[in-house]
């Protein structure tokens, strides 16, 4: 089981890099968020929002 803390400093963490300055890194952030909802889902519940709200402020980037 994740340690829930320590998950949520990490998605907080990973959103953080949506603000960055360079394409690649957002890209990677965007990416990184992926690939932990795939692989922990509902774990992920408590960062829902936060994420949403950090990728929909990058949405008319090239994140996607």
């Amino acid at each position: 089981m994740v340690d829930d803390a320590l998950l949520a400093t990490l998605v907080s963490s990973v959103e953080d890099e949506l603000e960055a300055t360079e394409w690649a890194t957002r890209k990677a952030a965007a990416d990184t968020l992926a690939c932990l909802a795939a692989a922990l889902g509902p774990a992920l519940s408590h960062s829902k929002a936060s994420s949403t709200a950090a990728l929909v402020a990058c949405r008319f980037d090239k994140v996607f």
